[in-house]
């Protein structure tokens, strides 16, 4: 059975070949060069490959293949030490240098590694006693703490914890003195190939495959080859592949089945026994000579470079090809999905249309005839005046007719009136359904009316029938209160900034604080609509439609589509007009904005996308807050806070 010093230098051992080689290795990646550059630099500087020998060499090599994986402790101790650019802090003191206790740097816990690593390789027994043990593992769980946080490594992850472990795991008894002299069977090779020799002189015989570790072929009649895989027959040997004899068909020559050792340089081709006879007068060198440094070439680099370009353009091909595939698989199943959802919804739209527009004209039918009744009625009563005055005329003496006139004047006011009211209370926009189908997967069906087309449509019978005297003469004009309402508060108090009133009784209007638009239908019921920014001011343009302005917009909406939730226009007034505060309308797609700042109005052709700057610059007003258009006086009213007010006439 071990003894108790034995098993403390087992775990000293298990840290030193456990540990420090990972550590090493970590601390010279994060450097982010990469292991051929490193490999191409160390083997084209002679400061750098005079610090080697040829067994280092060989482990050097595997740069190109295996990465920082093969490199030991000692080898990566001695490129940081030599090499021109620090892979790390250097210590406090000189390389090689013992740090002292309060010298705490990386380069000085490298320097402990390198001395307690030595200390290892060069003991002279199998001994550690109790104080040794513990100085070595207090120092190293120190520098594992410290090297952890230079890595960035987490706590269950890092060195300190292994390290730690290494302290007081439990060992298997049988595993004990395997491990003890697998160790120092391992030094002991380590030793012997400081001095071994790189090159295999075996060029002879035939074998389907080989076996490489560092290039070192395993021929039993290679007496430098197999010996030294057989003495490491007991150990775990890592880094071995078989290698197929067809991947090195190269190696030998076709023609006459022989292995090429010679290179003509004249023709630039390896030769073999019989090829030399070819030769004879060519220049003709060993081709180990020739071959010397081959992967520091130029041309094995650039081979090297764009088979590794062409295998990461493949692969990430390959990854970019299996995304598509996925996302054509999810496009597929979504498009089927849009599919039926879009026909379920193009059918229930369908037959909302058809249900609302059969509403509509059926609606519109019964507004007709019932319009057709009044005037039919009015048209009877002026028949009847007619006939009464044809008969006057005929039969009635001056003095009769002098004292009728008056009531015929009164009947005839009266029939002008009636005639002309319920003129302005015809709804002149012919309604007709208009389906606007969007992009697929998005169908929207509404009822839209043209605002070009219904302005075409309206209804003008005189161009100015009658002056608004006749309509009914002021001393008549009579107010009475017909109700009270209050609109109702959503999330915060109203704040109402403007309102209108459309021709059909609808009420519209703007609250700046919840920042929607708030209708009162003629049957009582409020709707609201948020906006997409804070509105200043609202006006109707037309029967059913409003212009509702904002700091920089002004949108236009169809009061009768509001449902849809869209606006049938924006017009974009940042830049034109400055600081807007009031909107008016002349009722026919013409709207009149002032500015306070600049202190201007401006004139916009809603449906023409024209503007015109009107007044630049007010006289005596300054700060204008209000506006107010007569369409019958042409006249426009602006007014500021302090009661300064200007009325300008359209000419």
């Amino acid at each position: 059975m071990a003894s108790a010093d034995t098993i403390r230098f087992l775990r000293w051992t298990m840290v030193v070949h456990g540990i420090f080689p990972k550590l090493m290795q970590d601390l010279i990646a994060r450097k982010n060069i990469s292991p051929k550059t490193l490999y191409r630099i160390i083997w084209n500087s002679t400061t750098l490959m005079k610090n080697f020998n040829k067994a280092e060499f060989r482990v050097l090599e595997t740069l190109m293949t295996h990465g920082f994986a093969q490199l030991d402790t000692k080898l990566i101790y001695k490129i940081m030490k030599f090499y021109r650019i620090d892979f790390v802090e250097p210590p406090t003191g000189l390389w090689g240098s013992n740090p002292e206790e309060n010298e705490k740097g990386v380069g000085d816990d490298i320097e402990r590694i390198r001395i307690w690593h030595d200390t290892l390789i060069h003991a002279a027994d199998v001994h550690m006693s109790e104080t040794k043990f513990d100085d070595f593992f207090k120092i190293f769980i120190e520098v594992g703490s410290r090297l952890d946080m230079y890595l960035g490594k987490k706590i269950d992850d890092g060195y300190e914890k292994r390290i730690a472990n290494y302290k007081t795991c439990s060992l298997d008894e049988e595993m004990k003195p395997r491990k003890f002299h697998a160790r120092k069977e391992a030094d002991w090779l380590d030793e012997r190939r400081l001095d071994a020799d790189d090159a295999c002189t075996f060029e002879n015989g035939d074998q389907s495959n080989l076996l490489f570790k560092f290039d070192v072929c395993n021929r039993e009649s290679c007496p430098e080859s197999s010996s030294n895989i057989t003495e490491v027959t007991d150990h775990h040997i890592e880094n071995i592949r078989e290698v197929p004899r067809e991947e090195f068909s190269s190696l030998s020559c076709k023609e006459h089945v022989k292995i090429f050792y010679k290179f003509c340089i004249s023709h630039e081709i390896p030769l073999c026994d019989d090829c030399i006879k070819i030769h004879a007068k060519c220049i003709v060198k060993q081709l180990e000579s020739v071959a010397r440094g081959i992967k520091c070439t130029e041309k094995f680099m650039d081979v090297d470079q764009r088979i590794h370009s062409l295998f990461q353009n493949t692969n990430n091909v390959l990854q970019e090809l299996e995304k598509e595939i996925l996302f054509i698989s999810d496009d597929k199943k979504g498009f089927q999905k849009s599919i039926e959802e879009c026909k379920k919804e193009f059918n229930s739209m369908i037959d909302n249309v058809k249900e609302e527009g059969l509403e509509n004209i059926e609606s519109k039918r019964i507004e007709i005839h019932s319009f057709q009744h009044k005037i039919s009625l009015l048209n009877l009563s002026v028949k009847e005046m007619e006939e009464s005055i044809v008969v006057l005329q005929l039969h009635a003496s001056d003095r009769e007719l002098f004292l009728s006139l008056p009531r015929f004047e009164e009947d005839l006011q009266r029939c002008e009136n009636e005639f002309f009211l319920n003129l302005q209370e015809r709804k002149t926009a012919k309604i007709r359904p208009i389906i606007k189908v969007k992009t697929l997967c998005d169908l929207t069906l509404k009822i839209s009316h043209d605002p070009t087309e219904r302005q075409r449509c309206r209804l003008s019978l005189f161009q100015q029938p009658f002056s608004v005297t006749k309509l009914q003469r002021i001393k008549n004009i009579k107010l009475k209160e017909s109700f009270v309402f209050e609109i109702p508060i959503a999330n915060q108090a109203n704040h109402i900034t403007g309102c209108t009133i459309m021709e059909d009784g609808v009420m519209c209007f703007v609250d700046s604080k919840s920042r929607c638009l708030k209708i009162r239908t003629t049957d009582g019921k409020f709707k609201g609509y948020f906006l997409f920014s804070i509105p200043l001011d609202i006006t109707a343009i037309s029967i059913s439609e409003v212009a509702i302005l904002h700091r920089t917009s002004i949108v236009i909406y169809n009061v009768i589509d509001l449902y849809t939730g869209e606006s049938i226009l924006i017009v974009h007034v940042g830049g034109i007009v400055n600081s807007p505060t009031r909107i008016a309308s002349d009722g026919y797609g013409n709207v009149f904005v002032v500015g306070a700042k600049n202190n201007n109005i401006v004139a916009i052709s809603v449906y023409g996308k024209e503007y015109k700057k009107l007044v630049q610059g007010f006289r005596t007003i300054k700060y204008p807050k209000a506006i107010a258009y007569s369409a019958t006086q042409r006249q426009l009213l602006i007014c500021s806070p302090i009661g300064l007010s200007a009325v300008y006439a359209s000419v």
